[in-house]
C-alpha cells in the first residue's frame, strides 16, 4: 500500500501503472479524470488512488493511498495508523463479519474525506485491516462504477461532469 502526503509526484501526473500476474507495464492515462490514475490489478482485484482526509480538520494533510475497490463490501475501511494519521474520532463500535466468516469488534470513525477522479464525498470508515478498502456506499455517494472488463474505476459514463444522487421514496 502506498501512502504519501498530498502533492507527492505520480498522483496526477496523467500516467497509470498496471501490474498483472505476468506483466508490468506503464501505460499513459486518459485526461480529464475520467478513470483513476493508477490501477494495479492482480488476479482480478481492482485497486485505485484516492485522497483521505479529515474533514473536520483542515489543518491537517490530506493522504494519499491505493485502495483495493469492493462492491461487495460496504464501507470505507481503514488501517489504524491512517485512523491516527488524520487524527479521526471514534464514533462507536461496529461488528463487522470478514470474508473468511469471523466476526470483529471494530471503531468506527468520521469524518472521512474521500477524493477521486475530481469527485469527493465525506463519510465514516470501519477500522479494520491493513490496507484501505473502498466499498459500496462511498462509490455511490461519488457516482462511481467499476469497468469490470477493465479492472477500473471511472466516473459514471451517465452523469460525467457532476455526481447524480437518488432521492425518490415510495409515493402510496
Amino acid at each position: 500500500m502506498n501512502i504519501s502526503h498530498a502533492g507527492g509526484n505520480g498522483f496526477n501526473d496523467g500516467f497509470r501503472e498496471i501490474r498483472t500476474a505476468g506483466d508490468i507495464g506503464i501505460m499513459r492515462g486518459a485526461e480529464g479524470g475520467h478513470q483513476s490514475t493508477r490501477e494495479e490489478t492482480k488476479m482480478g482485484i481492482t485497486y485505485a488512488d484516492l485522497r483521505l482526509a479529515n474533514d473536520a480538520r483542515d489543518d491537517l494533510e490530506e493522504l494519499n493511498a491505493c485502495a483495493v475497490v469492493d462492491t461487495g463490501a460496504m464501507h470505507l475501511c481503514i488501517p489504524e495508523h491512517i485512523a491516527l494519521q488524520l487524527q479521526l474520532k471514534t464514533r462507536s463500535k461496529r461488528e463487522v463479519q470478514t470474508a473468511d466468516g469471523k466476526s470483529h469488534l471494530v471503531d468506527y470513525v468520521s469524518p472521512v474525506r474521500i477524493s477521486m477522479l475530481n469527485r469527493e464525498c465525506v463519510t465514516g470508515a470501519l477500522v479494520i485491516g491493513n490496507q484501505v478498502l473502498l466499498g459500496a456506499i462511498p462509490m455511490e455517494d461519488m457516482d462511481l462504477i467499476i469497468e469490470p472488463a477493465k479492472l477500473r474505476v471511472s466516473v459514471n459514463p451517465l452523469s460525467p461532469n457532476i455526481p447524480v444522487s437518488m432521492a425518490k421514496g415510495v409515493i402510496k
